[in-house]
């Protein structure tokens, strides 16, 4: 993955800026570099989405989708003055009465796509709950980047690869962390396993069938476990 240098005063050296799927694939769509990738590679794509969405204001010409779902795939923090905070001026730089964000010049003229812009809820989904990493290594992230200090979150039903739905609600707490506030909710549609990150430092998880017995989870690395599923059948990790 090639490393991208620019400035935020000069976009001569961004190339493409305005649609930066050019510099973002290996993020999003093509999800090939995400959290689970090794150190110095996930450097780059974090230096990369923030010089690029930089120059951007995190709102290219062709849309919001552009900008943000990369830089939930590879999320630091989206606590105070982090990534949330940056979403949330783009859309003050951009909404309009009627809630369609119009972006002119980011960073050359133009207008974005209307419809478009609504994929820039994948990038939220992805920081509630998302998939990183490929075959028997997919797991299952919740709250990746923590959450502001003190704030409740809370989503159900979020789809997310390996065909399962997920609910969770938690707390920021210090650090960019999250305090889980009930159990997490996890639907299998297909039957596979499921292989998740467990966000309660130091405790294992107690898994359950909804409206029926214990569910025996595996360790498989730090603060993660497996859990085989049966399809059409519901859990409570708590």
């Amino acid at each position: 993955m090639a490393e991208i240098r620019a400035t935020t005063e000069s976009s001569g050296g961004c190339g493409n800026a305005r649609y930066p799927i050019t510099f973002f694939n290996a993020m999003h769509p093509g999800e090939d570099v995400d959290l689970s990738s090794d150190a110095g590679t996930l450097k780059i794509a974090r230096r990369t989405t923030d010089v690029i969405n930089a120059i951007n204001d995190y709102s290219p010409t062709n849309g919001l989708c552009m900008a943000w779902p990369p830089a939930a795939r590879v999320v630091n923090s989206t606590g105070t003055a982090a990534l949330l905070h940056h979403f949330d001026t783009a859309l003050q730089h951009t909404m309009m009465p009627n809630f369609i964000p119009f972006i002119n010049n980011r960073p050359t003229g133009g207008s974005g796509c209307n419809i478009e812009n609504s994929g820039a809820t994948v990038a939220i989904n992805d920081l509630l709950a998302s998939v990183h990493g490929h075959g028997k290594n997919s797991t299952l992230r919740m709250f990746s980047g923590g959450w502001p200090a003190g704030q409740a979150v809370s989503f159900e039903k979020i789809r997310v690869r390996g065909a399962f739905t997920v609910g969770a609600s938690a707390s920021g707490i210090a650090g960019g962390k999250v305090k889980l506030t009930g159990p997490v909710t996890v639907a299998s549609l297909a039957g596979n396993s499921l292989r998740f990150l467990w966000p309660a430092e130091g405790a294992a998880p107690v898994v359950k069938e909804v409206g029926g017995g214990s569910v025996a989870a595996a360790e498989v690395g730090a603060d993660t476990w497996q859990i085989h599923t049966t399809v059409g059948t519901s859990y409570s990790i708590a």
